[in-house]
């Protein structure tokens, strides 16, 4: 139990001990203070008592004072945070309370923001008072039972509502935590002389390495106890971490054994210190006192912003600007890691690209294509300079920083301004890091700067351990350790406290096989210290087992078989787990245990979870304007209709120009829209009435859940693990939604639905895709190796196990670094080396029992087998050959499409996602969503080449006219960057006139193909003046053997003739693609189209999901459509 679930199980506890015939809030607290001799006085917020606090708790006079100027509920509230730190907290200084409900930060901020324990007191009291005010068992009773809303219930116990709205929250989607027996503060921590050695280190620095399960954590919380009893102030103790997670834990830890101390421990991550020196000289920096922190996805956004001022050209893509743009930040935050300035990427960068081009000159053959490359690498490392030098501009001319200033801006400013160096070193007597193998070199440069000559430096850490190279992180730190910090020395912890000694062996031969691959590889740095740690547990547990099946599916059966094998020895699902290296295979294996009776904890694919896109369903609703959120909203109980009444109501808002919401109010009176379906749409129409874009993201859908509808209700009441894992989604997403921009203002619908495609484009969803639901829940937990780092089960069970596979294959950056910002390693071979230590992770999390899997194939592809496998020396069983568990599919039963004609969308269409065609032929669903200034210049161009025909027989005058116009209708004319935007866009179309001179329209407009059972219908081509060359236009790169190339060849020579030469001419690079086919060929093409049209006509149009793609579709939120009642 963590300090937040026993403040709630205290307030509970106390609030039973209150008159049952108690309601209001204030009277409620009134009491629990006057049982505990103490009164509620309020007093002017800015006199002598409070002064400027919203409320204090005075122990020397048995009082609580708050402020006078607020209602009976504000200070129900006040009080009872006040209440909290009576019943929690030992007698400290002043109360740090600021508006009543300080837990609700920034998602941004919340990320870095310190453990420190004051910061942690402040929550735990807000907690309490929420749980004493409304407890959760009431909060259910009210809300689930008498059906009350949340107004209501506000009203009825006179408490703040949007504190009414957290509560709810908290009691109906958060599964509530006994309280359970907790020694962790009790009696004195034993020590093996190891770790007792480590604990009464006495010199200047001392690096303790610590394998896995040697009692880390235990060790550094003696070390920092032994520390306080050699009289160091607790306020000159100063413990970094990498994760909140683990500073939380080492922060419970502390106050469990020295609750009073510990309040004067700064504990917190090395970002968490960082943001804290900014805080405190933050003019220094030219920042305001209240510091903006960019997120990944708010620095895509800014940058797409300010799209035309980069100059891009390796990098130019007007159709997902954001995609490029992620690949070009991550040199960027690399170079930040390392403290490379602007100024000192760009010479790196030039260095790079003239010594590339040197080697360019006289080359030939091979040497010459790797030149080549060398130079093209360079140039988009120039290309990323620039960017560089122009997102450090927008951060000061917004006066925000991102992550990595956290640490890079703090070091430099220690380094290089000797006062505040001198505060600092003035500051701490003992800096403890646990997990050093993770520092980069901004850490262990802002280390070495608080190193002085009267501060003793403790850190603990794993070089095999090292699986954060993406951020810098390199066993080069721990190597160095005793070379770069003065007087340093080493010393080994020696016992596995976590793992039975047939595991621990096979550890043992992981770490031998790494170091002789990092001695084969001529790592420049000092070999690792040989792997010591010994089992203290003696040999318990199973044999280790290889099972291999030859493919997914056999794995999911081997898999499951296992799992149940297992827990009918006695280990619950909740204590085994399943690692891969990558998330992907996660989701699928969530799915095909599923089927086969396995519980899971795992959200999987956050935004593509049914409940989430609900919520996002009912945002877009109000954000977008092409009504698609209507389909899914349809599918709900309380909102059912059929397929066809959408379109109906979509196609009636669209002729009548109405905002779909009043259509939705009026569907009774509608033609064409059944009579059930009628009355569900118009309750969802009131459900939705008066919700705008004004209003916050947050408000918006927590508004509709407690006042308007029935939906949490209904998710409340779903059972097992399910209902836990849709409950904890729609938590995670609601914490998502409560986020703001830089000025502090609440994101709106429209808004946020542009950050859920930003975050996903950016892969910044980590944070949402842990439920949360602790031990509680007998689930097997899916988990990457990085998130299950640091934890530990009687069973685990690593998947994947083949080449390209675990380990991950090597893949060159798109955009690089330029060469002397890194450790020098080759690329590949730090590869390699991370690999190695996700693996050496991976097989130490397992106390008891190892199951390890790999399969022989793919779809058709022979996979090999890992070379961890050989590693550990172990023999493979053959596994089952046939699945025989799986659950058959449902027949989804999807309605035909009346249809007879395809046209290029369709085929298109098609290829990335049948789906599409579903919205558009059944539903009336236009592909069109909110565009930003960069898709609306991409906009223009398409619209460009729509009219291209018409454009190759104009005159030049009345041809830049039409785009002019074009512009005018479509372009972001608005923005404040749309001149630039139009420079952009005259760019692409600089290539146009060339490609028109000489060509003139085709007779005919468009051109029908036969096809078995129907047309394709194409635009006809331009034509050459002497008629052998038939040419269209288009904006994407065409690949000529693809069918839609085909169809484009077909319809010039039936609109030209069978000897015409096909081409189409690319706008974006210029080139010309010729496009060839033999009558075979062509014979393939159209029965593929015919194969196409056979397959919209049935109606069995499934999603291809691949979130990438997904993200940019005008559908993403509503998607599937075949969720909608059938007809």
């Amino acid at each position: 139990m963590d300090a937040f679930a026993l403040a709630k199980s205290k307030a509970r506890t106390l609030r039973a001990t209150i008159s049952k015939g108690l309601v209001s809030s204030f009277d409620v607290v009134r009491q629990a203070l006057g049982n505990n001799g103490y009164e509620i006085n309020a007093v002017d917020k800015n006199g002598v008592l409070l002064r400027g606090d919203d409320a204090q708790l005075n122990r020397d006079f048995s009082q609580v004072l708050v402020r006078d100027d607020v209602s009976d509920e504000q200070k129900a509230l006040l009080a009872a945070h006040e209440l909290g730190h009576l019943i929690l907290h030992r007698p400290h200084d002043k109360c740090d309370l600021g508006d009543g409900d300080q837990g609700d930060k920034s998602r941004v901020v919340s990320r870095v923001e310190t453990y420190g324990p004051r910061e942690r007191r402040e929550l735990q009291a807000n907690v309490f008072a929420r749980e004493f005010l409304l407890p959760r068992d009431i909060a259910r009773q009210l809300f689930l039972v008498e059906n009350l809303t949340a107004s209501e219930i506000s009203k009825r116990i006179g408490m703040p509502l949007p504190q009414v709205r957290r509560q709810l929250l908290d009691a109906i989607l958060i599964p509530d935590i006994s309280v359970g027996h907790d020694d962790s503060g009790a009696g004195v921590i034993k020590l093996d002389s190891s770790q007792q050695k480590a604990v009464d280190f006495n010199g200047r620095a001392l690096l303790v390495e610590a394998g896995p399960g040697s009692g880390k954590t235990r060790t550094l919380v003696a070390r920092i106890e032994r520390r306080l009893n050699d009289g160091v102030h607790p306020s000159r103790i100063l413990a970094l971490t990498f994760s909140n997670k683990a500073a939380g834990e080492l922060s419970d830890r502390i106050s469990a054994r020295r609750p009073d101390d510990a309040v004067e421990v700064w504990t917190g991550t090395f970002h968490a210190f960082g943001l804290e020196v900014m805080r405190l000289h933050y003019e220094k920096l030219g920042l305001g006192a209240n510091i903006r922190l960019l997120s990944p996805s708010q620095a895509v956004e800014m940058l797409e912003e300010r799209l035309p001022l980069l100059g891009l050209r390796h990098f130019h893509d007007l159709r997902n600007p954001g995609s490029k743009l992620k690949e070009i930040l991550k040199p960027i935050g690399r170079a930040k890691d390392e403290l490379v300035s602007p100024t000192g990427f760009r010479k790196l960068a030039e260095d790079a690209l003239v010594s590339a081009q040197r080697s360019l000159s006289g080359a030939v053959g091979k040497a010459r294509t790797s030149a080549e490359k060398a130079v093209l690498t360079a140039e988009k490392t120039l290309e990323a300079a620039t960017v560089y030098e122009v997102y450090e501009a927008l951060l000061r001319e917004n006066k925000c920083i991102d992550f990595a200033d956290l640490v890079m801006r703090a070091t430099l400013l220690i380094e290089s301004d000797e006062d505040v160096r001198r505060s600092f070193l003035e500051r701490y007597d003992e800096i403890l890091v646990d997990e050093y193998q993770d520092v980069n070199r901004a850490c262990a440069r802002l280390l070495k700067a608080l190193h002085g000559p009267n501060v003793t430096l403790w850190v603990v850490g794993d070089s095999r351990q090292s699986i954060y190279r993406f951020r810098g992180a390199s066993a080069v730190n721990m190597a160095r350790f005793t070379s770069e910090f003065e007087d340093a020395e080493s010393t080994p912890l020696e016992w596995n406290y976590r793992s039975s000694e047939h595991i621990t062996q096979l550890s043992q031969r992981l770490a031998d096989a790494m170091d002789r691959r990092q001695a084969h590889g001529g790592m420049p740095y000092t070999p690792r210290s040989a792997y010591r740690a010994a089992a203290k547990r003696g040999n318990v547990g199973s044999k280790t087992r290889v099972l291999v099946g030859l493919n997914d599916e056999i794995e999911a059966d081997l898999i499951a078989a296992e799992i149940n094998a297992l827990r009918k020895e006695g280990v619950p699902f909740s204590q085994q787990t399943i690692l891969a290296r990558a998330n992907g295979r996660l989701d699928e294996l969530a799915e095909q245990l599923a089927t086969r009776g396995i519980p899971t904890l795992h959200l999987g694919s956050f935004f593509e979870r049914e409940e989430v896109r609900d919520l996002l369903s009912l945002l877009a609703m109000i954000a977008e304007p092409n009504g698609a959120a209507l389909v899914r909203l349809a599918t709900i109980e309380e909102f059912r209709a059929l397929g066809s009444d959408a379109s109906t109501v979509i196609s009636h808002a669209r002729e009548k120009d109405i905002a779909l919401a009043e259509v939705l109010v009026g569907a009774t009176t509608l033609a064409g829209v059944s009579k059930v379906g009628a009355a569900n749409m118009a309750r969802l129409g009131r459900s939705i009435a008066g919700m705008s874009l004004n209003m916050a993201a947050f408000d918006l859908v927590t508004e509709w859940l407690f006042e308007r509808c029935d939906y949490l209700r209904r998710v409340a009441e779903t059972p097992g693990i399910e209902g836990d894992l849709s409950r904890a989604a729609i938590y995670q997403l609601l914490e998502f939604l409560d986020q703001t921009d830089l000025d502090g203002k609440p994101l709106n619908a429209r808004e946020i639905l542009k950050r859920v495609r930003t975050v996903i484009l950016m892969s910044d969803d980590r944070d949402l895709r842990d439920p949360g639901l602790g031990v509680g829940a007998d689930a097997v937990r899916l988990m990457t190796v990085h998130a299950a780092k640091g934890l530990e089960f009687k069973a685990t069970h690593i998947v994947g196990l083949h080449e390209n596979g675990f380990p991950l294959q090597f893949r060159s950056p798109i955009c690089q670094v330029p060469p002397g910002i890194e450790d020098g390693r080759d690329p590949r071979a730090a590869h390699a080396e991370e690999e190695d230590c996700a693996m050496f992770v991976a097989v130490s999390r397992a106390e008891d029992h190892l199951r390890l899997y790999h399969t022989e194939k793919a779809v058709v592809q022979a996979r090999s087998p890992s070379r961890f496998l050989s590693d550990l020396a172990l023999n493979s069983e053959k596994g089952l050959t046939l699945s025989q568990d799986a659950i058959a599919p449902v027949n989804d039963g999807s309605r035909p499409i009346a249809i007879d004609t395809l046209t290029l969308f369709d085929i298109s269409d098609f290829e990335s996602c049948p789906l599409k065609i579903a919205y558009r032929h059944r539903l009336s669903i236009r592909s069109r969503r909110h565009e930003g200034p960069y898709l609306q210049a991409s906009g223009v161009l398409y619209e460009v080449l729509d009219k291209v025909g018409t454009l190759a027989d104009m005159p030049d005058a009345d041809r830049d006219t039409l785009v002019e116009q074009i512009w005018s209708d479509r372009g972001p004319t608005k923005h404040s960057l749309g001149s630039e935007y139009r420079k952009l866009v005259d760019n692409s179309l600089s290539n146009l006139d060339r490609m028109l001179h000489g060509f003139r329209r085709a007779a005919d407009s468009m051109v029908e193909i036969p096809i078995s059972g129907g047309h394709v219908v194409l635009p006809a081509p331009l034509v050459s003046a002497d008629g052998s060359v038939a040419r269209y236009v288009d904006l994407r790169t065409v690949d000529p053997k693809k069918m839609r190339a085909g169809m484009l060849h077909a319809a010039a020579r039936m609109a030209v003739g069978e000897d015409v030469a096909v081409e189409v001419a690319q706008l974006s690079s210029g080139d010309i693609v010729k496009i060839r086919r033999t009558p075979q060929e062509a014979l393939a093409d159209r029965d593929q189209a015919s194969n196409i049209l056979k397959a919209v006509r049935s109606g069995a149009l499934k999603p291809r999901r691949e979130m990438r793609t997904c993200m940019r579709c005008a559908h993403f939120f509503s998607c599937p459509a075949e969720g909608a009642e059938r007809d």
